[in-house]
């Protein structure tokens, strides 16, 4: 799994699975993920803090379940990218599916247009085919132009639209007083937490 970028006189990186070693490389690309989302969506994200990544979460990341492939120049960690498999059993109207979930893909800012995110998620295909997945999925944020003309530019298709808004927002388009007032019932008894409700059953 390797890619050789398209210009000529460019040097090459190469793809391999991340080790141990390259937590600190990890955990930037994390940060920087963390820190983009931050800056572009304060209301949703905060910038990562110290605990948010610890080298336990990293480890679990190098189980056979996980792909975590690093482009590396030079024995410098320029992109790496996580994906996950999971086989979906079926609910609710859905069909059940093997696939790949890609969680995020990473090039560092000055290595960007060299074919690097390319390279990584051809990786994750080549593991998709190995673990027999039937679809590559992935989300990306508004925000990211230049993630949405990548994933174009690689076939993905829109699968769904999410969408968001403020309460306060819509009753400003639509107005207030539509919802029924629920009666107030005196004396009513608190509602059973989940364990109790469970516990109960077993008395």
């Amino acid at each position: 799994m390797s890619d050789v970028v398209a210009a000529t006189d460019a040097p090459t990186h190469v793809i391999r699975r991340a080790g141990i070693d390259d937590f600190a490389a990890i955990r930037r690309h994390y940060a920087l993920v963390q820190d983009t989302h931050a800056a572009q969506m304060p209301d949703m994200f905060r910038p990562m803090v110290a605990q948010d990544f610890p080298i336990e979460r990293y480890v679990g990341y190098l189980k056979d379940s996980n792909l975590l492939p690093i482009a590396d120049l030079d024995g410098e960690v320029v992109g790496s990218l996580l994906a996950f498999s999971s086989q979906m059993p079926g609910s609710d109207g859905y069909l059940p599916v093997r696939t790949v979930c890609i969680l995020y893909v990473v090039t560092e800012p000055a290595m960007r247009g060299r074919g690097i995110a390319r390279s990584l998620i051809g990786a994750a295909a080549e593991w998709a085919a190995e673990k027999e997945a039937e679809r590559i999925d992935l989300s990306v944020w508004a925000f990211n132009a230049d993630a949405h003309e990548l994933y174009r530019k690689l076939g993905f298709a829109h699968a769904y639209t999410g969408m968001m808004i403020k309460p306060a927002e819509v009753l400003a388009q639509c107005g207030t007083g539509r919802l029924p007032l629920q009666p107030i019932k005196s004396e009513q008894a608190p509602p059973k937490s989940r364990l109790t409700s469970w516990l109960s059953r077993w008395r």
